[in-house]
């Protein structure tokens, strides 16, 4: 059985939200979570498969538990670690340990095995990896993509319908392929407003993702994407944007 996409509304009442997070807050240590598996994958060779289910686990692990109780470096680890084992891409801990501690602590940190580091990870991962699994209900068969929580939330297909339209959107605001899109969407069985969402929520990674890295910069201009829930998700943004408080990294 594979499991089915949560509910969307269920990303606005989340654990961390609810431990006193802002919503803003909850998606960039997200990602900053999934940038830490990509960067420990790359550097163990881990095929993409691997990083793609670790993300899926850690997003909806984040559906059941808090950033409060569970830091996302933490989860980020116990998540990558157990991936290796269900899409069978095995790496020993004496070499997943120290590639993790390298970059989770920039560079700063080495945990050679039988080190204090190493014995505090090893604990943190061992020890984690039943918290996941009771997650996911012990499911151990998952579908693609997985960059952000849409893969918890709307099928493969209507993610990718997604990028098309939220594509077209960007570089045509003439709105000559709508008509044509709508039908297609319509003949393979896709909501139009899920459809819409899936581009809302990649754009709003974009901005949140400018707005970390250049903090002075003016967000990109969204005024040609149309629709009714970019505008809200805007506005949530704009609401949750001064509320930001310091996170360490």
């Amino acid at each position: 059985m594979i499991l089915k996409e949560l509910d969307r509304n269920s990303l606005l009442d989340t654990p961390s939200l609810r431990a006193g997070f802002s919503f803003e807050e909850e998606i960039v240590l997200r990602s900053k979570a999934c940038n830490i598996i990509q960067l420990v994958s790359g550097k163990l060779q881990l095929s993409q498969l691997t990083t793609a289910t670790a993300c899926v686990l850690l997003h909806r692990f984040y559906m059941f538990n808090s950033l409060k109780d569970y830091h996302q470096y933490n989860a980020a680890a116990i998540c990558l670690f157990l991936s290796c084992k269900i899409e069978e891409n095995m790496r020993r801990l004496e070499d997943f340990i120290p590639a993790l501690v390298f970059y989770v602590s920039k560079g700063k940190k080495q945990a050679p095995p039988a080190s204090t580091e190493y014995e505090t990870w090893r604990h943190i991962i061992l020890n984690g990896e039943i918290d996941v699994l009771s997650c996911i209900g012990f499911e151990m068969v998952f579908e693609h993509p997985f960059k952000v929580p849409l893969c918890i939330m709307f099928s493969p297909k209507t993610i990718a319908a997604g990028c098309i339209n939220l594509a077209l959107n960007i570089v045509d605001n003439t709105n000559n392929h709508k008509i044509e899109l709508e039908s297609l969407w319509e003949n393979h069985g896709l909501d139009k407003e899920d459809i819409d969402m899936v581009g809302n929520w990649i754009l709003l990674l974009y901005i949140q993702d400018e707005r970390q890295r250049h903090p002075y910069r003016p967000v990109p201009d969204s005024s040609n994407i149309k629709s009714s829930t970019f505008l809200n998700l805007s506005r949530t943004i704009e609401e949750t944007s001064g509320e930001i408080r310091t996170v360490d990294e």
